[in-house]
């Protein structure tokens, strides 16, 4: 399995350098729904550094440029992260002691902030920290010595900083 991650890897690699570099008259709308439509299959397998990644290759496409592309982004970021949008959907229940999904939220959640907009409201993110992260912030780390956007451990503080930035965009809760 080692050689099949080491061909991902580089895959990976290579759609986010060569991608944006290409003409129009390459990178057709044809070929960026086949990119999005792929893209969106192996999202919910990744690595943070990977989806990191395929957001930053799906929000360069021409086609996420317009209102409904970020919209379909957030969406993505929204699954991602666990937070339900549908009622299809189950929300993750939040856990201060599961280091990797606290991590998770906090990535998603700043990924997701560069899309939202008077357009895009951030409240699906907003209402879930009121509602299930606030209660239980109290139980994360008062401050780490590394931030969590350096790979450590995520704070109150961290937290309490993502939901001010939501609220910048939230809607009404």
């Amino acid at each position: 399995m080692i050689g099949g991650e080491i061909i991902r890897e580089r895959s990976i690699k290579f759609l986010a350098t060569k991608l944006p570099s290409l003409s129009p008259d390459i990178l057709t709308p044809e070929i960026e729904t086949l990119l999005i439509e792929k893209i969106q299959e192996t999202m919910y397998d990744v690595t943070c550094q990977e989806f990191s990644t395929f957001i930053k290759i799906l929000s360069s496409l021409k086609q996420m440029q317009q209102v409904e592309g970020r919209t379909r982004l957030v969406h993505v970021i929204v699954k991602q992260a666990g937070i339900s949008e549908d009622d299809d959907d189950k929300v993750q229940e939040f856990d201060p002691n599961d280091a990797e999904q606290v991590a998770v939220l906090a990535q998603c959640t700043k990924q997701a902030l560069d899309f939202f907009s008077k357009h895009i409201p951030s409240t699906v993110f907003a209402v879930y920290f009121c509602t299930s992260v606030l209660p239980r912030v109290w139980e994360l780390p008062v401050k780490c010595d590394s931030s969590a956007s350096s790979g450590g451990a995520v704070s109150q503080i961290d937290i309490l900083k993502l939901l001010a930035e939501l609220s910048i965009n939230s809607g009404p809760l």
